[in-house]
């Protein structure tokens, strides 16, 4: 279980739910299966969040999934500091997942959160920031808490915009536990020691992990190349839903290699999930 290794040094009731809501909306991209996400819930229920208890109950999965919506309403009540997860879904919601985006709305109830205390409104209120060009100060001062998660969207920014060391922001959300972070780390690093931190982040269930391990292994870089082992990691990144890896899982069996035959019905498949899935080189390679 990868959720609560996050730099939570004293996780109280709101910091498991506001984690639990993080890895089911995948909002650090790692999102989990029923079979991980209701534990996570479950830990928050018994640590005294009444409403980290109600969401099982009230939103069913269906076919693995549920719909964001009804989680997110399964936690809405009054947003303070007596329940800043009431805030964090308000916000979360009005940013990510309400048509048009209402991210004045969403400021205000992330940035209550994080006035109450809670790390993940500041981190989502510094992500919503992050798209408008604003500074990284709420990251900064989030990740300097030991908060793993921001470590990793600050080495993110770090690393796109200039002005900060990515790595060692990578490096300390990594040794705090996000695997995201791991990743980043791993991205520029010398191939033995690559390898080492993709194979923590994808077995921790992060699918960019796996794409990026997956393709080193295609490559030759990890080592003399594997395209089965390859296939194997492109697969686990595919079925977390992320477009690349199915698309480059598509290549492998539309191509073929020793150890992997041609088999042109799955390419077609893991093509079109591509293309399901907003990775334009999936919708090109299926016509």
């Amino acid at each position: 279980m990868i959720l609560l290794a996050v730099g939570l040094a004293l996780a109280g009731p709101a910091d498991l739910a506001g984690e639990a809501l993080a890895f089911e909306l995948g909002l650090d991209g790692v999102r989990g299966s029923a079979a991980e996400i209701s534990p996570a819930w479950a830990s928050a229920c018994r640590a005294g969040h009444k409403r980290a208890c109600a969401v099982d109950a009230a939103v069913p999965w269906l076919q693995g999934a549920r719909d964001p919506a009804r989680v997110l309403e399964a936690l809405a009540g009054p947003c303070g500091p007596k329940d800043p997860v009431a805030c964090l879904a308000d916000g979360v919601g009005r940013a990510w997942f309400a048509e048009p985006a209402d991210l004045p709305g969403a400021l205000r109830a992330l940035d209550a959160a994080c006035q109450a205390r809670l790390e993940r409104g500041c981190v989502e209120a510094s992500r919503v920031r992050l798209g408008d060009g604003a500074g990284l100060e709420g990251l900064v001062a989030s990740c300097g808490r030991g908060f793993a998660p921001a470590c990793a969207l600050l080495g993110d920014a770090y690393r796109e915009r200039g002005g900060g060391d990515a790595d060692a922001a990578y490096r300390k959300g990594c040794d705090g536990g996000s695997v995201v972070a791991c990743t980043g780390l791993a991205e520029g690093a010398p191939p033995e020691v690559a390898v080492g931190l993709l194979e923590r982040s994808c077995g921790a269930g992060h699918a960019w992990g796996c794409a990026v391990l997956g393709d080193l292994w295609d490559r030759g870089v990890a080592g003399p190349r594997d395209a089965a082992k390859a296939l194997s990691l492109f697969e686990q990144g595919c079925a977390r839903e992320l477009g690349f890896a199915c698309n480059a899982a598509g290549t492998v069996v539309d191509v073929g290699a020793e150890g992997v035959p041609i088999v042109e019905a799955r390419a077609a498949d893991r093509y079109a999930a591509a293309c399901r899935l907003g990775t334009p080189d999936g919708c090109y390679n299926l016509g």
